[in-house]
């Protein structure tokens, strides 16, 4: 079975055109039991995406990812595991 575990919402921009809702009913309509939201610099979409999933039944699964350093590395952390990566872009 998949799970999408980095989706990013239109509130990521540039790199998301799906509204957190539109994200949920695609994951239902694909018979997928729940979905990451994996939104660049902030949880804008957080809010709407967990209330959505808890409307479908689906579980929600919330991160982020940020720049950390004005050297292009990145802090990820992910939705799935507890603790903290960091690669260098």
């Amino acid at each position: 079975m998949y799970v999408e575990l980095h989706a990013r919402s239109a509130f990521s921009f540039l790199e998301g055109a799906s509204t957190p809702e539109a994200l949920i009913a695609a994951c239902a309509a694909y018979g997928m039991p729940s979905m990451a939201l994996l939104d660049r610099d902030g949880l804008y979409g957080a809010p709407r995406f967990y209330l959505a999933a808890r409307k479908a039944g689906l579980q929600a699964h919330i991160g982020a990812k940020s720049v950390a350093w004005a050297d292009g590395a990145t802090l990820c952390s992910s939705p799935c595991r507890r603790d903290i990566t960091i690669s260098v872009a």
